[in-house]
């Protein structure tokens, strides 16, 4: 099932199971090997049309160039949606469904990211031919 960007206004993120849900309709199946998609989320968790696809993801997170680009990220979606929205990330990548080490290296750099930006962090889920499933940090 697809979601077109006015059903996606209509329902509320609220549980991790409405994000596994929305990621499978937005972006499933996994196609890139290495991609970031950072989805925006006003104050009552409704998704915005902002949608952002980072492709080239490296393995590990650069602190500096994540911090960077929630500052951005944050100043576009105030502007948009003003205080209080939401960043949630999808880790694309192929190979196995079994969460890595190196998905949680990277879940902990974007909510650190999301710390220090003071955006608060809707999840991190991971997006692979297996499935979506969240990501702890």
């Amino acid at each position: 099932m697809t979601i077109n960007a006015q059903q996606a206004a209509q329902q509320p993120l609220n549980t991790d199971n409405d994000k596994v849900a929305r990621v499978r309709d937005l972006l499933a199946p996994a196609s890139n090997p290495a991609q970031l998609w950072v989805l925006i989320l006003d104050r009552d968790s409704y998704q915005s049309p902002l949608v952002v696809p980072i492709d080239e993801r490296p393995a590990i997170p650069d602190p500096a160039v994540i911090d960077s680009l929630l500052t951005a990220l944050g100043a576009v979606a105030r502007e948009q949606l003003g205080k209080g929205c939401q960043a949630m990330f999808v880790l694309e990548r192929l190979g196995s469904f079994g969460i890595t080490a190196k998905d949680h290296c990277w879940a902990a750099a974007l909510q650190g990211a999301c710390d220090r930006a003071a955006i608060p962090c809707a999840g991190t889920f991971l997006l692979s031919p297996g499935g979506v499933s969240p990501v702890a940090p």
